[in-house]
């Protein structure tokens, strides 16, 4: 459920935040002011507490003659005098505990350490009593020469004064600070938030019309900025969507391009299979027969190429990729191309090799659709060599060389396109998306695949793969 009073716009939560953070701050500087005031005043009041203790050690007036003159001088005259301030007291205690202060003037020898809270923001070690009007009053004892303690203390009631005055004054200035804050605060983060409104603007057309052609264009921002490698991001992001709906638009065109010809063959054999039986005209023994193998052979052609099409379409589930041996991934596939080669041979030089980050499953459907085709287009008792080796530095490079027809230099591109197929190898099995297969591999284990005239004529298929994981990955 949604937070009591809490905005819902962004726009008025990032005003809100920056007012409540300006305003924090104006009270913790406040507060700080406070601070910094309150114990330049205390060091004041306690300087002048010394001066004043450091005069009475000073005086010279004796006990012996008379005890109540002492008293009275000292307490009554000796403050002003001394700091010409009335807010110093000074207060006796003869050497048999009489006390004497002058009138109205608090007991300081009752003072007791202030409270922690207000000795951390005074600053202020010396104990303390409460005054008249409830001030505390610091209080100094020094020994006299002649016998007698004298205490002299020294109300904070400036102290006071000035926090009380501090206080109200923050207040009076922060409170319209506050209404300035926000208000500043939503006009900055209006204009900051102006690109991102721009691309909520784009993001909600391209929603609205499907279109993913639409470029977001941020105005007076640089790309380097935040909101700027956003929008770049953003528009990289719907070009890659469009691409990605072009290619499945094309391939599903394709798709059913190819799948119209083997399902009309089928449904031409089952037709002939259901009259004969409605006719009572039973068909031949040989000719059911091969009518029967035709099916199955179509059936089986239409199952390879919607497996095909699953993985060119990227339906499978992901899986994890590991370290992977390319040479032991070859080897099981050379294995499968061998069971199905008859009488071709199938040659393998292989060299160990590690991928880091790598796919084996993929990896080894990319080789066996190398190895089918270059079976495929062998002429028969063949050779179908595989070789494994280093490709560079970081990568390796594996090659399928066949002894068939070729593939004109025209076509070499061609060959890796979903569902193309050379004119002379239309009559052959096959879907067409064996090689396309193959360049999907390569590129997504940052590799390439190629074709080009193998040295002893025929095809060579060229897969080179980084040692590494992709560069997008990393």
């Amino acid at each position: 459920m949604r937070r009591l009073g809490r905005p819902r716009s962004l726009l008025a939560r990032l005003a809100l935040r920056t007012a409540v953070t300006g305003f924090g701050f104006f009270l913790v500087a406040g507060g700080a002011v406070v601070v910094v005031a309150a114990r330049t005043t205390v060091s004041q009041v306690e300087d002048q507490l010394q001066a004043v203790a450091n005069a009475l050690e000073r005086l010279p007036v004796g006990v012996t003659t008379d005890a109540t003159t002492f008293c009275e001088t000292v307490t009554t005259q000796a403050p002003v005098a001394l700091s010409g301030r009335r807010q110093v007291l000074v207060q006796l205690t003869a050497p048999d505990g009489t006390v004497c202060r002058a009138d109205g003037a608090p007991d300081l020898t009752v003072a007791e350490p202030m409270p922690g809270r207000l000795r951390m923001i005074t600053g202020s070690s010396l104990p303390a009593v409460r005054g008249e009007f409830g001030q505390p009053v610091l209080v100094l004892s020094r020994p006299l020469d002649n016998g007698w303690t004298a205490r002299v203390g020294g109300d904070l009631t400036d102290f006071g004064v000035l926090a009380q005055r501090l206080w109200l004054t923050l207040l009076v200035i922060g409170l319209p600070g506050a209404l300035l804050a926000v208000l500043a605060g939503y006009a900055v983060t209006r204009n900051g938030l102006r690109p991102v409104r721009a691309l909520a603007d784009a993001a909600e057309t391209i929603a609205r019309t499907q279109d993913l052609t639409v470029r977001v264009e941020v105005p007076d921002v640089p790309a380097e900025d935040e909101v700027g490698r956003l929008a770049t991001a953003f528009t990289a992001m719907t070009s890659a969507l469009a691409d990605a709906r072009s290619r499945q638009a094309r391939l599903i065109s394709d798709a059913g391009h190819e799948l119209r010809t083997p399902l009309t063959s089928l449904r031409a054999n089952l037709d002939l299979l259901v009259r004969s039986e409605r006719t009572g005209r039973a068909l031949p023994a040989a000719h059911r027969e091969a009518l029967l193998a035709d099916v199955t052979g179509q059936l089986d052609e239409l199952s390879g190429l919607v497996s095909e099409l699953v993985v060119l379409s990227h339906d499978e589930p992901a899986r994890p990729r590991a370290e992977v041996r390319l040479d032991e991934v070859v080897v099981t596939a050379v294995e499968r191309a061998r069971r199905r080669a008859g009488d071709r041979t199938v040659a393998a030089d292989l060299v160990p090799c590690t991928l880091a980050d790598a796919d084996a499953v993929s990896l080894e459907r990319a080789v066996v659709n190398l190895l089918d085709n270059a079976v495929k287009f062998s002429p028969p008792a063949s050779t179908v060599s595989v070789r494994l080796e280093p490709g560079g530095p970081d990568a390796v490079r594996l090659t399928v060389d066949d002894e068939g027809p070729g593939i004109a230099a025209e076509h070499r591109t061609d060959v890796f396109e979903r569902f193309w197929r050379a004119d002379d190898a239309r009559s052959l099995p096959g879907s067409g998306l064996g090689l396309a297969i193959v360049a999907d591999a390569a590129s997504a284990h940052g590799g390439t695949a190629s074709v080009e005239e193998a040295p002893g004529g025929g095809t060579r298929a060229v897969v080179t793969l980084p040692l590494g994981p992709p560069a997008r990955d990393r």
